[in-house]
């Protein structure tokens, strides 16, 4: 599997999916408790600080929480 939006410097390894699945499943766990979507945005670059580009996640946050 090769990544679309990573880091160029950064390999496509088997971890890449482990990070990914991380980061979806931390979604899932915060979106039911319904927080105001700035506090969603700062909790998830608070477990995931190394992702690549934040705004679509600002976006999504808005969008879903807003």
């Amino acid at each position: 599997m090769v990544a679309g939006h990573q880091d160029r410097s950064r390999p496509d390894t088997p971890d890449t999916i482990t990070q990914t699945r991380a980061y979806l499943n931390d979604v899932e766990h915060l979106l039911p408790l319904r927080p105001p979507p700035t506090a969603f945005y700062q909790e998830m670059l608070a477990r995931h600080p190394d992702r690549l580009n934040p705004s679509p996640l600002w976006y999504g946050a808005q969008t879903l929480l807003g």
